[in-house]
């Protein structure tokens, strides 16, 4: 288990567990390994997209199945969001 790391990784996180219905995700745990499916990932892009104020494509969690990935993909596709957003959130991975 990867505790998340940032406020991102941990707001995703948090979206990820309820989502899932887990108590606690890992930042490189798989949501489909956890029980996730197209329409609990639909949600999870939902209330991804209002708290971003951006739209994330569909293909997104299909491409990126874990939080680690999924946040790396939010900083590519959508920095200035991401800095706007979550000031203190590296741009670059966090090792």
């Amino acid at each position: 288990f990867c505790e998340p790391r940032t406020e991102l990784e941990k707001y995703v996180a948090g979206m990820w567990a309820a989502a899932l219905g887990v108590e606690r995700a890992g930042i490189d745990d798989n949501f489909f390994e956890l029980g996730g499916d197209s329409l609990r990932g639909m949600t999870l892009l939902n209330r991804l997209q209002l708290e971003l104020r951006e739209v994330v494509q569909p293909t997104a969690l299909f491409e990126c199945q874990t939080i680690r990935d999924l946040v790396s993909y939010l900083k590519r596709q959508y920095p200035d969001t991401v800095a706007q957003k979550y000031p203190d959130e590296p741009l670059v991975e966090v090792v």
